[in-house]
């Protein structure tokens, strides 16, 4: 069981829908909180099978400045949840890479450049933060089109 308070959901939950057959009794198995904006395809997250890591991080995305695509690396020590997010130079959220809960241990995104309606984003610097729980980081990168 994960508590809502680690999920760090922003306002209430309005609607809970159940689908199927419910006649009889039923059995409430799983409950799965999913965003309803589409991620752009490019945007991939990966679990690292290196062990548990000693200490949350942010790593330098590589490549650094990138045209294509490139990817961010982060450690997570404890279960918690997670955002990594991607802004613009006055602040301003454009991706969101990823927002969920996490267990210990290494994750890598892949990110193609794009905001989170798909649409490429322009040259320039851009910064990525990781927050988890009461921890967060930033790093700048480079996008060079």
């Amino acid at each position: 069981a994960i508590p809502l308070a680690a999920l760090e959901l922003v306002g209430p939950i309005e609607d809970l829908r159940i689908q199927g057959s419910l006649e009889g009794h039923f059995f409430l198995d799983e409950v799965r909180f999913e965003t309803l904006t589409p991620r752009p395809a490019e945007t991939a997250v990966a679990a690292e099978a290196a062990g548990r890591p000693r200490d949350f991080g942010l790593e330098q995305n590589y490549p650094n400045p990138f045209n294509s695509a490139t990817v961010i690396s982060y450690a997570v020590v404890e279960a918690a949840g997670v955002e990594l997010s991607v802004y613009n130079l006055a602040g301003q959220r454009v991706a969101r890479l990823v927002r969920g809960f996490a267990g210990p241990g290494a994750y890598r995104v892949l990110w193609g450049g794009r905001n989170d309606a798909g649409q490429s984003l322009a040259s320039g610097m851009y910064i990525y933060r990781l927050r988890s729980g009461n921890r967060s980081e930033a790093r700048k990168l480079l996008l060079l089109r």
